[in-house]
């Protein structure tokens, strides 16, 4: 109920204000003079905002997000090399894709593949992102019918020197 009678009041002030403002010829001038600095400055904000956003779009564009692939098959989490990244690891390959985590006892594992490691080439495919990973992965997968294993070589470069790293899979997971 007080609310109610507050706003009422506020309404009245709002509307006396309002009168006297809009009946008084002398104040007319001052009052739009007042609209059009606001206006304006509101204006310039804008435009200053907007040029702002402009800016840290082509900033964002200009520095690429790392793309990141989660293998559920081989047991290892990977990210595509951007430069920021080839720099904060000290990575020279100006292709490949870089294992952040294998888990434990997965087939990555077991291969002898660690976190740090580039991953080059996979059966004689050069790897230049997570997606030609992924697909090379599934094309392995896929390249034999029924339920047998798949036999797969993966090139990694670690600390500069190139390791052989086989990898026996399934075709198709077990049901």
């Amino acid at each position: 109920m007080i609310k109610y009678i507050e706003g009422i009041i506020i309404a009245v002030i709002a509307g006396v204000i309002l009168m006297w403002f809009g009946s008084n010829k002398s104040t007319e001038p001052l009052k739009t003079k007042i609209d059009r600095s606001i206006a304006s400055k509101q204006t310039y904000d804008i435009a200053e905002t907007s040029e702002k956003l402009k800016e840290e779009d082509e900033k964002e564009k200009k520095k690429k997000r790392a793309k990141k692939y989660i293998d559920k098959t081989l047991g290892m989490t990977v990210i595509e090399l951007t430069p920021d990244i080839k720099e904060k690891f000290g990575i020279n390959e100006n292709y490949g894709i870089l294992v952040v985590e294998t888990e434990y006892g997965s087939l990555a594992a077991n291969a002898g593949i660690i976190a740090g490691d580039v991953i080059i080439d996979i059966n004689n495919r050069k790897i230049q992102s997570c997606d030609d990973y992924y697909h090379t992965i599934i094309s392995l997968k896929t390249s034999v019918t029924g339920f047998r294993k798949v036999f797969a070589r993966l090139l990694v470069k670690r600390k500069g020197k190139e390791l052989s790293a086989p990898i026996e899979m399934w075709s198709r997971e077990p049901f």
